[in-house]
């Protein structure tokens, strides 16, 4: 997966790929839990601090990636590039990782609600379900954040190296 765009800039992370990396990991949480069941190892059970974490994860992205924003919008004077560079980076990382633990989670409770010979246990529905949603949140603020730290179009409509210049 290349992550450049044209002249090799980044990109914003498709959705297409979020969808295939979701629906993927939900199939396999879902084998995989199944297959644990059918082994007599139990029920896979999600503690409560994992949506809590996700949330965490959702608002340090958003909020370090502000200050870029701020620069790109010529707000901010002057901004650490290389630690630009590196929240971009962090933010594709919270988009696919978002992606594939929301598709992880969602097995896991799809998997409480639909195999048969699983006991429905709201006890381990809801954590599930919860981590989920939280999940699809932490992918949805990596890609808000690979957004801010994308450069303006320039006069060709593309992006320019130059950083915007300070209007009075």
């Amino acid at each position: 997966m290349d992550a450049r765009g044209p002249a090799g800039r980044l990109t914003l992370t498709r959705l297409r790929t979020v969808l295939v990396l979701l629906v993927v990991a939900c199939a396999a949480a879902m084998l995989a839990g199944d297959l644990a069941q059918d082994l007599g190892l139990g029920p896979v059970t999600v503690p409560w601090t994992v949506p809590g974490l996700f949330v965490l994860l959702a608002v340090g992205i958003t909020a370090a990636t502000w200050q870029v924003r701020q620069y790109v919008q010529g707000k901010r004077p002057e901004v650490n590039l290389l630690g630009a560079a590196r929240l971009a980076v962090g933010a594709r990382s919270c988009t696919i990782a978002g992606a594939v633990l929301t598709g992880v989670y969602a097995g896991l409770a799809g998997l409480t609600l639909l195999v048969p010979h699983s006991p429905v246990t709201w006890e381990r529905f809801w954590p599930a379900a919860a981590a989920a949603g939280t999940a699809g949140l932490l992918c949805a603020a990596g890609r808000l954040a690979e957004s801010f730290c994308r450069l303006p179009p320039g006069p060709t409509g593309t992006e320019t190296d130059d950083p915007p210049s300070q209007s009075a």
